[in-house]
């Protein structure tokens, strides 16, 4: 989440909360109105009256058609909160349920302490996959049962590779499967190409994509 937050009050100009969103680059302003949290305003309240956040600030119109109104005529009321104990997956999922970019986060004091964006959400997840160094990613179709996982990496691991990343899902496997999404790292090419053979013998090997290692200094 981002800590460094910009508000705006309630009776802001819509013209000044368009700045702030342009200028800071982001895609949603919590509302203040007597340091309570009145509401939110989203980058797409603003453009159907002319402004497009893409395009340069000394470039773009003065807000059309609003007559003086105020991020208060605007925004959404009803606004969708996050905890800062929430697990990046529920996060997620609570954006992705309401089909919203951007969330205030809250501690256990109800205090605002951030704001939460889908990109936040999509950095965590390249993160955490491994995704930033590449390697060798691939999708496996395995027995949904006790053991399994370990299984899979003692298989890796016979081949030299290391398990950086696993994710496991039923969408799309067969009934009584999942479908595990691996990244690997440090195999050597010819053992790769000995692990995907046996992969495919065993009907388990749904896809596999070399994209080579970058190797990060520590």
């Amino acid at each position: 989440m981002t800590t460094k937050m910009v508000t705006v009050e309630a009776d802001t100009p819509l013209e000044e909360a368009a700045r702030n969103l342009h200028e800071h680059g982001f895609a949603a302003l919590p509302v203040l109105q007597n340091r309570q949290l009145a509401g939110i305003i989203f980058e797409s309240d603003l453009q159907p009256y002319g402004q497009s956040l893409e395009a340069p600030l000394d470039s773009r119109p003065p807000l059309a058609a609003t007559n003086g109104r105020k991020v208060a005529d605007y925004m959404t009321r009803q606004v969708v909160t996050v905890s800062c104990d929430h697990t990046v997956e529920e996060a997620g999922d609570r954006l992705l349920n309401h089909r919203i970019s951007s969330a205030p986060v809250f501690d256990q004091r109800q205090r605002l302490v951030g704001i939460i964006a889908m990109s936040d959400l999509l950095r965590a997840l390249v993160s955490v996959s491994g995704a930033a160094r590449r390697g060798v990613h691939m999708a496996i179709e395995v027995e949904d049962r006790a053991g399994i996982l370990k299984e899979l990496s003692e298989t890796i691991h016979r081949y030299g590779g290391r398990m950086a990343s696993l994710f496991t899902t039923s969408k799309g496997a067969a009934r009584g499967c999942r479908r595990a999404y691996v990244r690997i790292f440090d195999i050597d090419r010819f053992r790769l190409l000995s692990l995907l053979e046996e992969l495919r013998e065993t009907k388990q090997l749904v896809y596999a994509i070399d994209r080579k290692e970058i190797h990060v200094e520590r």
